[in-house]
């Protein structure tokens, strides 16, 4: 994270491959719960999205190259600020090269920002694959504003998205625009053999909430995929199995 957000836009294609899991935790992290889910988490080492927004719609630093995470664990995933895209990937995606994240498991943990939380990825721009890919307990919540997905927040930007054997099974809140799997602007994207077992939930008035996407069009492009969470929304609302 430290090398992308240094260097800005000037380290392109770089691969990283977990060597062990990694636990974030910090020293003083005791694991007890306290009055919410974010309290249990405020003693772990913040983490700096790898990619990150300056603001104005546009990344002060953006991921390329490709991120193995072999399957190994990473606990204890805190990532809590004012600024949008919380993920464990701020910005991600080339439209010149091929981005592959993969094999990542995300155990605990919890992303919140004002707006555009995810667990893996905040945004996508342009041609970006992720693969067999789970968020197992990273809870993921918007404050203020809305889209939050449990895998990615929003493609947006995205040519060429693509979700295969993924699934999200953490609680996932959002004002509007929770999902699963990807929470806006899923435009152009393929997902396949993907699911959703998490509590999704949107609490703003007319909110929309659904199990795979939230808000996207008709180029979108599923198969052997499902939803079996529980959405929920206000009564002003509208939830979706799907998208």
């Amino acid at each position: 994270a430290w090398q992308v957000n240094q260097n800005a836009n000037t380290v392109t294609e770089l691969y990283v491959e977990l060597g062990a899991g990694i636990d974030l935790a910090g020293l003083d992290y005791t694991g007890k719960a306290a009055d919410g889910v974010g309290d249990k988490y405020k003693n772990c080492l913040k983490w700096m999205p790898m990619g990150t927004y300056r603001g104005s719609g546009t990344p002060g630093s953006t991921f390329t190259g490709g991120f193995d995470g072999k399957n190994l664990p990473i606990k204890n995933l805190y990532v809590n600020g004012p600024n949008y895209y919380a993920a464990l990937i701020g910005y991600m995606g080339s439209s010149t090269v091929d981005t592959t994240v993969k094999n990542i498991v995300l155990k605990s943990g919890y992303s919140s920002t004002t707006a555009y939380a995810s667990a893996l990825i905040g945004e996508v721009i342009g041609r970006v694959q992720v693969q067999n890919c789970r968020n197992e307990g990273v809870s993921v919540e918007t404050t203020t504003g809305s889209i939050a997905g449990g895998l990615v927040a929003s493609a947006a930007r995205g040519n060429s998205l693509v979700l295969e054997r993924c699934s999200n099974h953490a609680p996932v809140t959002s004002i509007s625009d929770a999902s699963g799997l990807v929470g806006s602007y899923a435009y152009g994207a393929t997902v396949n053999n993907c699911y959703n077992t998490g509590h999704i939930e949107a609490i703003g008035a007319g909110g929309k909430a659904a199990g795979i996407y939230s808000r996207t069009d008709s180029s979108i492009r599923i198969s052997n995929s499902y939803n079996a969470g529980e959405i929920v929304v206000p009564s002003s609302g509208t939830a979706y199995a799907v998208g």
